[in-house]
């Protein structure tokens, strides 16, 4: 009895902690609406490599989060949520082997949810420790930037993806800073809490990917079957688009750029599906050179 009781304890204390909202720092970007996605992003200086990192994300929806370029987790999609949960949740990541001397870049793709407007978006926390033991605390303030992400949410449930605008890789360093606003800074309520994750999390990664069964042409519709039903994103391999041209991919829609290849990847909107059309004005089936269903499921971390 003893040795179930520990283990309870040891269970109750690595669960997610709750805790005030005195202790967030919310940024958003200055013009909010319903559905648009946005990158942040900001540079810290450190005269040397730090000892220890820690970064925590609290957000009102999904995020991606990098530094120095690189992807910090291997979830195709954070934090976790079930169906139509709109919780504020928060994610400690440690990123001390992504740091660096000097120059160190964190960058973050948040989404909403639902198309709702929501002024708090992001709350981002750098804690790090030198090899002395001294600890710096870096919060989120008005001196991060943003911009409005190439993809938004439509009102299908999916993602509506801009191919020609931004080609450069957004989570970079600051040479393109002239693109970018400062985000402001929110003020939150203190009655609204939030849940920080850090152990025994499920995260959302991709299980399988695989091709349709077949296509049937009807009209100008292409009807691509899968057979079995999935949960997941898609990811469309597209040629001989022309520059603005637009496509509808289930409840994708998809603004192809013109380049040979290009591809129309869902991200932060996964859905459930079987059969899944694709139309738009001057589409051809031939210029669908692969199309791939990504399923993702549920993973909880084993230790």
């Amino acid at each position: 009895m003893k040795l179930l009781i520990t283990f309870g304890l040891l269970l109750i204390s690595l669960l997610p902690t709750q805790a005030q909202s005195f202790g967030t720092h919310w940024i958003a970007s200055p013009q909010v609406d319903s559905t648009s996605q946005v990158w942040f992003k900001q540079l810290f200086v450190m005269p040397q490599r730090p000892h220890r990192a820690t970064l925590t994300v609290i957000s009102t929806g999904y995020f991606a989060v990098y530094v120095n370029n690189w992807k910090v987790d291997l979830a195709s999609i954070a934090p976790y949520r079930s169906y139509g949960d709109t919780l504020t949740k928060g994610i400690c990541y440690d990123v001390t082997r992504f740091m660096r001397r000097d120059s160190n870049v964190v960058a973050v793709w948040y989404s909403p949810v639902f198309p709702r407007i929501e002024p708090r978006q992001l709350s981002v926390s750098l804690v790090t420790t030198d090899s002395q033991g001294r600890t710096s605390v870096h919060n989120s303030d008005s001196g991060w930037l943003c911009h409005r992400a190439t993809r938004s949410l439509n009102a299908d449930g999916g993602e509506t993806i801009d191919g020609q605008s931004y080609p450069l890789k957004w989570y970079n360093g600051f040479t393109d800073q002239v693109l970018w606003q400062p985000a402001v800074n929110i003020k939150a309520s203190p009655q609204l809490g939030y849940t920080i994750e850090e152990h025994f999390r499920p995260q959302m990664k991709m299980q399988k990917i695989r091709n349709q069964n077949y296509f049937d042409l009807v009209g100008d519709t292409v009807y691509y079957e899968f057979g079995l039903g999935f949960y997941g994103n898609l990811r469309v391999t597209i040629r001989d688009a022309k520059p603005g041209q637009v496509l509808h991919i289930g409840n994708l829609t998809y603004i192809c750029n013109g380049k040979t290849d290009e591809q129309a990847i869902s991200r932060f909107a996964p859905a459930y599906y079987r059969r899944i059309p694709i139309w738009g004005k001057n589409f051809r089936h031939k210029q669908i050179q692969n199309f791939e269903a990504i399923e993702l499921a549920p993973v909880w971390p084993t230790f």
